[in-house]
């Protein structure tokens, strides 16, 4: 930990990362100070992996432009490091056991010669007897992990690969082994949209590092540098907006107005329309909005209290007039739901069909979008059943609404109905009826045709 402050105060932000992790690592939850640096752990992980990312992806970058000739003596040259690099570490791990056991050994000749105890291990009779008895039981097993299992499932079998490139190679899916030359080719960006992928992670790291030095770090000299750097990389990136309006703030508390001046300037022409321009131009502006933003919610408030009122006429109104007077895209999407849901009362389910597929192509990705797809696709499972009690609501509504009228007009009406047709079908309302419909689906609209069937 206090090599991690060494470095922390020397701004060598990874090498403190690097220490400051294995001090939260190995110390008590209850050390003094133990949350301050479990925060500072945090923020300089996310740090060092922004870092890293742009590290990596330019390394990729740089392989995926060399010619193939050049790439394959460069991943020849690798593959042979980690060889070396893998045969000098297996020659220490079997120094460190030959030191180990030769210690082991004196240790265990110097017991012997001290101690005169009956101790199982003192006495090299009772150990080969308890060895001749292992084996009997067991055979005779290679001293290694799962020694129990009589059968093991056969790892892959890679010519020349040490075991832990075999174990390598198993883990994460078939993970392809260091040795091999896939290993280097697979995350390379050798096609256009490959490498367009691997720029937009560099940018957002870049992004990303300059806001974990703003916020986090408190660090602005770093934060501005990281800001600049991305849009001298990248000067046409998606980030560039809010990028300028955090150098313009930093300058500010940099009191360098100058600077400061040159991105406001920058915003305002460049991005006119933007809220970080309206704000720059006038510091009001956040507080108009917000007075705004409670018209609108009281206005959906009230739309909202109407629907669940049964007052539908007013809802349509109201959607309609916030379509014409409102531009926050969340609360319209939430207006055209409330019509899609009041079209659904009142309406038929062709019109409510529509209405909610043009809800989830006019707001894609949205909350709205999902339930309106929710919707649909039970609208669709229970397409004739809604209909049956559409069409019996209707028909409830009509009677409802036509009037007794006088006894004197009722004769009349009987004296004027013709006699009802013969027919071979009995007029049984409860009835199932069966029927068949041969209908030619380029030029018939089927939603109709169930529809004008149910009526």
């Amino acid at each position: 930990m206090s090599l991690a402050d060494i470095y922390f105060d020397k701004k060598s932000y990874q090498n403190a990362q690097a220490y400051y992790d294995s001090a939260v690592t190995s110390l008590e939850s209850d050390y003094p100070g133990y949350s301050d640096l479990y925060i500072k752990n945090k923020y300089l992980t996310k740090l060092v992996t922004n870092l890293n990312t742009i590290e990596h992806q330019d390394s990729l970058q740089q392989v995926a432009k060399m010619s193939e000739t050049e790439r394959n003596e460069l991943i020849t040259k690798l593959i042979k490091q980690y060889r070396e690099e893998e045969k000098a570490k297996k020659e220490r791990e079997l120094q460190q056991r030959q030191q180990q056991s030769q210690l082991t050994q004196s240790q265990f000749n110097n017991l012997q010669q001290q101690n005169s105890s009956s101790w199982y291990f003192y006495s090299q009779t009772a150990v080969e007897r308890g060895m001749a008895a292992f084996q009997r039981k067991w055979g005779n097993r290679k001293l290694e992990d799962n020694w129990r299992r009589s059968a093991k499932s056969n790892a892959a079998n890679f010519e020349g690969f040490t075991q832990a490139e075999q174990s390598e190679t198993k883990q994460a899916g078939e993970q392809l082994p260091k040795t091999n030359r896939e290993y280097y080719l697979k995350n390379l960006p050798l096609n256009d949209s490959l490498m367009e992928a691997s720029h937009e992670k560099i940018q957002q790291a870049y992004f990303n590092v300059g806001m974990t030095y703003m916020n986090d770090l408190e660090n602005n000299p770093k934060a501005i540098e990281a800001f600049k750097e991305l849009n001298e990389r990248y000067p046409d990136n998606e980030i560039q907006l809010p990028s300028y309006y955090y150098l313009y703030k930093l300058y500010k508390e940099e009191n360098n107005q100058a600077m400061a001046d040159s991105y406001k300037n920058k915003i305002i022409s460049k991005y006119p329309q933007s809220n970080y321009a309206k704000v720059l131009k006038d510091p009001e502006y956040f507080k108009k909005l917000e007075k705004e933003q409670n018209k609108l919610e009281n206005f959906y408030t009230e739309t909202l209290n109407a629907y669940e009122n049964s007052n539908y006429n007013k809802v349509l109104q109201n959607a309609e007039f916030a379509r014409k007077n409102f531009s926050d895209s969340t609360y319209l999407a939430r207006f055209d739901f409330l019509q899609t849901l009041t079209k659904g009362k009142t309406e038929d389910i062709i019109t409510y069909r529509k209405s909610l597929n043009k809800l989830i192509k006019d707001y894609p990705g949205t909350e709205v979008a999902s339930v309106a797809k929710n919707m649909l696709d039970y609208l669709n499972k229970t397409e004739l059943d809604q209909l049956r009690r559409h069409f019996a609501d209707n028909k409830i509504r009509k009677e409802n609404s036509q009037t007794n009228g006088s006894e004197e007009k009722k004769d009349h009406t009987e004296e004027q109905k013709s006699p009802e047709p013969q027919s071979d079908y009995k007029n049984e309302e409860e009835a199932q009826y069966y029927f068949v419909v041969i209908a030619n689906t380029q030029k018939t609209d089927i939603g109709r045709l169930k529809f004008d069937l149910i009526n």
